[in-house]
């Protein structure tokens, strides 16, 4: 035989053995998958619920095999190897023979994200072995100004100076004294103007703050002002912060004369009051000055932005 044949016959026969040997490492590799030590393989199938969570929820867990006896199904479990980072203290419990349940004792951290790792052990006394990675994971909303609303108020009758009033409403409660160290008034919009000082006038932590400004001279015309809240800035019990900076702007018109817009009474099955509504925000302890009712009857002024009611 020629050395030309004898060099087909090796060429014809490489792709045969690299394919023979695929094979067996493939079916070792299968064997190896579904077994391990004499155990059958499972895996998790399902996580439930992932990504953002509702800071009240329970856990469902779905694994791939029967995981328990019958005996053992809606039979509370103080713990099993599932692990929770932060830790979540809350009671296990299997609703069927492949699927788990956890239910925490208390609300979920707000804004923290978690980390769930079921472990091998969880398999331990039934000839199971679980397959892969089982590591899962989900958080509470995050923290966020739900909603933020600037006023003005001038200061005198000849519209010479204004205080510019910030109402902010986030999601959790946050502390009104970490707030003075992340919040910024600004002339200008976009927080890009000089710094006003402010006060807050909140005291107690919740999830509403207000601050208001130094007055401010107007200079009878338009004049835009600004909030910033800087990124990271959180609320009680948080882990994650506000996403980037939270800005507002709003823009002061030119002054106008004071208008009485509406009036009208309305009446319920415990109460009664009178609306007015004037055509911007008020004063409401000087408008009360300015306010009386025939005949006489004892009322109190409450506020809503240009709404006073009695």
């Amino acid at each position: 035989m020629s050395n030309h044949y004898k060099i087909l016959n090796v060429k014809m026969l490489v792709p045969a053995a690299v394919g023979f040997f695929l094979v067996l490492f493939l079916l070792y590799g299968s064997c190896n998958y579904l077994q391990r030590n004499g155990k059958s393989s499972v895996k998790v199938t399902r996580f439930q619920p992932s990504g953002e969570v509702h800071i009240r929820s329970n856990f469902t867990i779905d694994f791939s095999r029967d995981m328990v006896v019958d005996a053992v199904v809606n039979t509370p479990i103080d713990s099993l190897p599932v692990k929770f980072e932060p830790a979540i203290p809350g009671l296990f419990k299997w609703i069927s023979k492949r699927r788990l349940r956890f239910f925490p004792d208390e609300p979920l951290r707000p804004s923290t994200e978690y980390v769930a790792e079921i472990l091998p052990e969880i398999c331990q006394g039934n000839q199971l072995h679980l397959e892969s990675d089982a590591t899962f994971r989900f958080f509470t909303p995050r923290f966020k100004v739900e909603h933020a609303q600037i006023e003005f108020r001038f200061t005198d009758k000849t519209f010479s100076n204004a205080i510019v009033m910030a109402r902010i409403e986030f999601n959790y409660a946050a502390d009104p004294g970490q707030l003075k160290h992340n919040l910024t008034l600004h002339q200008g919009k976009n927080a890009a103007g000089p710094k006003l000082d402010y006060d807050v006038q909140t005291t107690q932590p919740g999830n509403v703050i207000t601050v208001v400004s130094e007055p401010v001279p107007h200079k009878q015309k338009e004049m835009d002002f600004s909030l910033k809240i800087a990124d990271g800035f959180t609320g009680f019990g948080c882990q994650l912060g506000l996403l980037g900076d939270f800005i507002q702007s709003k823009t002061l018109g030119k002054p106008e004369p004071l208008k009485l817009n509406t009036i009208y009474a309305n009446q319920s099955e415990r109460s009664s009051w009178i609306t007015i509504r004037f055509s911007t925000t008020v004063d409401a302890s000087e408008a009360n000055r300015y306010i009386s009712v025939k005949p006489e009857v004892n009322y109190r002024i409450e506020q809503s932005g240009p709404y006073l009611h009695l």
